[in-house]
């Protein structure tokens, strides 16, 4: 873990984090990287008081479920679906609060799941679609909606909510 301070913003900081099934690289405030500077540099395993174990999704029978099961498991088929199905898996399992972009396109490589070709258009159908809204504050980070929730439960059965079309206009000949 590391934070640097880019010599163009006085008060703003990198943390980058690298490893197996994570690699991030975003802009932190100066109130975050004091927080993770003070664990990184803490004597103690529990610099939070938090317990290190974390809840993880589980089938019936109580085995834990990867990445790629929870996408197989919520029946996320579409690339809008799987961005949705990553970032609940993201705040439910690995305790994220809201997701990011480039959070959210890590874990495509994590699921051995081919990246969509057009990621943006792809993120943008899920928010679209309702099932994702950025934090309220903070355009740059995103959270699962209820109406997100839903769609996880009925593994994208349920019929979406699509925003009306815009209506064409008819051509100068056409009337």
């Amino acid at each position: 873990m590391g934070t640097s301070m880019p010599s163009d913003a006085p008060d703003s900081y990198v943390l980058k984090l690298s490893g197996t099934g994570i690699a991030i690289d975003m802009p932190v405030d100066k109130t975050k990287a004091r927080k993770i500077l003070n664990i990184a540099l803490s004597d103690s395993d529990e610099a939070d008081g938090d317990d290190d174990t974390v809840a993880r999704p589980t089938s019936t029978k109580g085995v834990t479920l990867s990445l790629r099961e929870h996408l197989d498991q919520r029946g996320a088929s579409l690339k809008s679906e799987q961005i949705v199905a990553i970032a609940s898996y993201m705040t439910e399992v690995e305790g994220f609060a809201d997701v990011g972009r480039d959070e959210i396109k890590a874990r495509f490589a994590v699921a051995r799941e081919p990246l969509p070709a057009n990621f943006p258009r792809d993120f943008s159908t899920a928010v679209r679609s309702g099932w994702l809204a950025p934090v309220h504050g903070n355009l740059e980070r995103y959270y699962v909606t209820q109406s997100g929730v839903q769609a996880l439960e009925s593994n994208f059965k349920a019929p979406v909510r699509r925003p009306p079309s815009a209506k064409k206009r008819p051509a100068k000949g056409d009337v």
